[in-house]
């Protein structure tokens, strides 16, 4: 019991937008379109779930975000920029969509790395504002191998952050 009403297609730098661009910007990891298209950063909402802990033991503990609404969208697999207001402050961080295949993961989570933060947010519920992609998910030969990697996604994401200056 509920009325449609059509509205005319948005035009954005002489594109037609619309709900299916932006889901297949969002599965291309497209994320600077999608995000233009919508006016606003995607978004995730989720509760703060226990986790395996592995990251905090490689020194990149992890929020991981438990999504409930089955029908949202997940953007494409892969690390992004993101940002949360957190106890009415803006925290960036770096979030992996995947299956953690280095170390042997068997389904996909959310997680996501707090920059310069660290407080207990289990059973939280959080909004993530997805700002940038930056790579696709990959599996490395060692946990070694991962922390590099790790080190120099972070690296990228706070140059990011400095040089863009996201709100």
């Amino acid at each position: 019991n509920f009325n449609v009403e059509e509205i005319p297609a948005q035009d954005i730098d002489d594109v037609s937008v619309s709900s299916t661009k932006i889901r297949r910007a969002l599965h291309a990891g497209n994320l600077k379109t999608a995000n233009n298209y919508l006016g606003y950063h995607f978004m995730l909402n989720g509760t703060v779930v226990n986790g395996k802990k592995l990251g905090g033991k490689i020194g990149y503990p992890t929020a991981n975000i438990d999504v409930k609404e089955t029908y949202k969208l997940i953007p494409k697999t892969g690390v992004y920029v993101v940002k949360s207001t957190i106890d009415e402050k803006t925290i960036f961080g770096m979030m992996n969509i995947g299956n953690r295949p280095t170390v042997d993961g068997n389904h996909q989570t959310i997680e996501v790395h707090f920059f310069d933060f660290n407080q207990d947010l289990y059973h939280q519920n959080l909004t993530i504002e997805l700002i940038y992609f930056l790579r696709d998910e990959e599996k490395f030969d060692s946990v070694d191998l991962l922390i590099l990697q790790l080190k120099k996604d972070e690296q990228t994401a706070r140059d990011y952050i400095k040089n863009n200056k996201p709100l």
